[in-house]
């Protein structure tokens, strides 16, 4: 594999790159279950990023970072940005005892979620507007989800709710009737078109969401016990690794040597 270390500046470039060298040759499949079987052997990136150090070496890192910054004052999306900082170093943890259980469909499905984290951190980063858009989006699915229960209850035969959590459930949808919030277009796809990594979305993310972190059938055909994993504590790092390189740059941290 030619050598291509990540360029945090054009990410969207290099991968662009290793979509066309690990494209070239794939030929027509049979049936679609052929299709799904090549493409769980052979990812559609095999590798984005040169093996990185040991994924405890950039946790000691994180953690080094926000021990260095708690006391300073930040904007609130520099706070928010933190919080997901924080929980992307949480899930690298997850990852390792994951990894290390043979647990690997669990471990990519952290993953996934690593990578939506990155993808905000980005976006709050790059655009301070954008914070208010996944607030938003934050606040108008909990009257969407009381509405969908209380539609539930009321066509289920059986109650679903106590009288007093309906009572509370209806209160509080009224008062969003009268204060109604607009959702403002945030989704994950979107935050990951705002970010600086907007090629990871369908090159890694949709790819994981297909044969990892979602009931497919994808999912189901792979064969588990041919399934070591080996690429993914590499892919854990380097996203933390990015993740630590967008926090240094926003507070101005000094990068020690990886």
């Amino acid at each position: 594999m030619p050598d291509c270390t990540y360029n945090i500046e054009k990410p969207t470039e290099d991968i662009l790159e290793h979509l066309r060298v690990n494209m070239s040759g794939r030929t027509a499949f049979a049936t679609p279950y052929d299709y799904i079987i090549n493409m769980m052997s052979t990812p559609l990136v095999y590798q984005i990023m040169n093996p990185s150090q040991d994924i405890t070496s950039y946790l000691a890192k994180a953690a080094a970072i926000t021990e260095s910054i708690k006391n300073q004052s930040h904007s609130s999306n520099q706070k928010l940005a933190l919080r997901f900082f924080d929980k992307i170093a949480t899930n690298s943890k997850a990852i390792i005892i994951l990894y290390k259980s043979h647990l690997i469909d669990e471990a990519y499905t952290i993953h996934r979620l690593s990578m939506e984290h990155l993808f905000n951190i980005s976006a709050l980063l790059g655009d301070p507007k954008f914070e208010e858009q996944l607030m938003a989006y934050s606040k108008a699915q909990i009257p969407k989800t009381l509405k969908a229960i209380n539609t539930d209850d009321n066509n289920s035969e059986e109650p679903l709710l106590t009288r007093g959590n309906k009572e509370l459930a209806e209160e509080a949808l009224k008062n969003y009737e009268t204060n109604p919030i607009s959702e403002l277009g945030y989704s994950i796809f979107n935050a990951a078109q705002k970010s600086q990594f907007p090629g990871f979305y369908n090159a890694r993310y949709r790819q994981i969401s297909l044969t990892h972190a979602h009931s497919t059938m994808a999912s189901v055909l792979k064969d588990k016990n041919s399934e070591k994993g080996d690429d993914l504590l590499t892919y854990a790092s380097d996203f933390l690794k990015i993740a630590v390189s967008l926090i240094e740059k926003e507070f101005k941290i000094e990068s020690g040597r990886d």
